[in-house]
């Protein structure tokens, strides 16, 4: 195995980790490379029953939430934003498909500034790898996304906690 990982250009959803074959052996070894989904080594997966997490309290800065989504066929996901004191202040529109970087659209927009929420996530035969507030769309700069950006991953979210779940 090589050691760390990389972001290759023009790829901006993969990262690419390159290992060695027959690296012990007296035959001809050889390099390949295998692609991971950026930030998809640890996921929120609701199965088809469906269920809730409600994550700890963020503290974050920005007024818009992405999230990195892979939403399976049949399935949904939403998400609502709570104050501190545990008031609905926003909730997404329901979304399918699969994203990296995707903005959440709002059917009643939360005002996102700095401060502390919760976030609820409705799960059902999808899984949720990374979200992150940002206070605008970052500038691409050769297909990389600038990493200064503040950036909270589920793995990260030791006290996420489940609500419900009905498998």
């Amino acid at each position: 195995m090589t050691w760390g990982m990389l972001r290759l250009p023009g790829k901006p959803g993969e990262i690419s980790v390159y290992a060695t074959e027959n690296y012990c052996e007296n035959t001809l070894g050889r390099v390949g490379r295998f692609v991971y989904r950026v930030d998809g080594f640890v996921a929120l997966r609701g199965g088809p029953g469906g269920g809730e997490v409600l994550t700890m309290p963020l503290r974050f800065t920005g007024r818009e939430l992405l999230v990195n989504y892979a939403v399976r066929k049949g399935g949904s996901l939403a998400v609502e934003v709570l104050s501190e004191s545990g008031k609905v202040e926003g909730r997404s529109k329901s979304f399918t498909g699969d994203g990296i970087d995707q903005t959440i659209a709002w059917k009643t927009k939360p005002d996102l500034r700095q401060g502390v929420v919760q976030l609820n996530f409705k799960i059902k035969k999808a899984d949720v790898f990374s979200i992150r507030f940002q206070s605008k769309r970052p500038i691409q700069q050769g297909g990389l996304i600038d990493p200064t950006l503040s950036v909270h991953f589920f793995s990260r979210m030791a006290r996420t906690r489940l609500v419900s779940s009905r498998s």
